[in-house]
């Protein structure tokens, strides 16, 4: 959350943003279900393994899950970096 929306946040901005995370979650479950599915329609691709491997699915999402994490973590640091006064008024 930025500074200026931490000061000057509503109800309704609060409320909107709460949405968004739930949704977000939706979204997560949703892909992971798809994830499941494809594991099913690639099977036969899978040499030793079987689709529904939770060894193999806890691994990927890990590596997938390692990779947000750095992704996400580089612009956070950099913009932690910012002195906030220069940071508002840039924007």
């Amino acid at each position: 959350m930025k500074a200026r929306d931490a000061v000057t946040a509503t109800v309704r901005n609060q409320v909107v943003r709460f949405r968004r995370d739930g949704r977000a979650a939706v979204a997560w479950a949703l892909r992971l279900s798809a994830a499941a599915v494809a594991s099913y329609v690639v099977a036969s691709m899978l040499f030793g393994l079987s689709p529904a491997d939770p060894l193999t699915h806890l691994a990927a999402a890990t590596m997938l899950g390692a990779v947000a994490l750095v992704a996400s973590s580089l612009p956070a640091l950099r913009a932690a970096r910012l002195e906030p006064t220069e940071a508002l008024r840039e924007e």
